[in-house]
């Protein structure tokens, strides 16, 4: 796992180390070798990483540099260089486009 994504991922959703440390039933210092890449989560501590963050395991280990949640819900495919800031406009053209078709 790398520890920076993980890092990143736990403040984008606004928790302490403290806080994951207790959802996860290990130490904040366990949290923060995982972190800092001074430890390695089993398999079940990653899968409950994830689930904990809905947030996929090929992107927490690294193999893809965008989040996807790991339950696929509301995954948009767009191409490969799409600006990172640009996406979240997408969003919210897609729930514009949504609420206007439930309000016809």
């Amino acid at each position: 796992m790398k520890g920076e994504r993980l890092a990143e991922v736990r403040k984008d959703r606004g928790l302490k180390q403290r806080e994951l440390s207790k959802i996860l039933a290990v130490s904040e210092t366990t949290i923060s070798g995982y972190e800092n890449n001074r430890n390695r989560p089993d398999d079940e501590i990653k899968v409950n990483i994830a689930k904990t963050f809905d947030i996929s395991l090929d992107y927490l280990l690294g193999a893809i540099d965008d989040e996807i949640t790991l339950t696929r819900d509301n995954m948009i495919i767009l191409p490969k260089d799409f600006p990172k800031d640009a996406r979240s406009k997408v969003l919210e053209y897609i729930e514009l486009i949504m609420f206007k078709y439930m309000h016809e």
